[in-house]
């Protein structure tokens, strides 16, 4: 005779499956969007620069502009790629490219 089947008490949420996996949920649960004027870090870069502008669009809903004089001057990006500067974004590789649109789609900084 074959053992009953244990009820599904997930509700539906796929439940983490490595510690990596839970690791990150937990993350996701603890981040904070920033609000334009804040101080932030490219997570992929560890770029520091000043967020500019939240359109609240799906894609790349977030403008940085940067002070320190490295080309693109601003970006976009998506939200996820952006975060408030901490212990784990001054670890991040530096000098990696720019946002989602790269040097060549970079807009310029509003008012030149």
């Amino acid at each position: 005779a074959a053992a009953p089947a244990a009820a599904d008490t997930s509700g539906g949420r796929a439940e983490p499956t490595s510690s990596g996996e839970r690791a990150g949920a937990v993350e996701a649960a603890f981040w904070e969007r920033p609000s334009v004027g804040d101080t932030v870090v490219i997570v992929a870069s560890g770029r520091e620069g000043r967020l500019a502008v939240d359109d609240g669009s799906d894609e790349l809903p977030l403008k940085v502009e940067f002070q320190d004089g490295v080309l693109p001057f601003a970006d976009w990006f998506p939200a996820a790629s952006v975060s408030k500067p901490s212990g784990a974004a001054a670890g991040a590789a530096a000098g990696a490219p720019g946002g989602a649109r790269g040097a060549a789609g970079a807009a310029a900084p509003e008012g030149i």
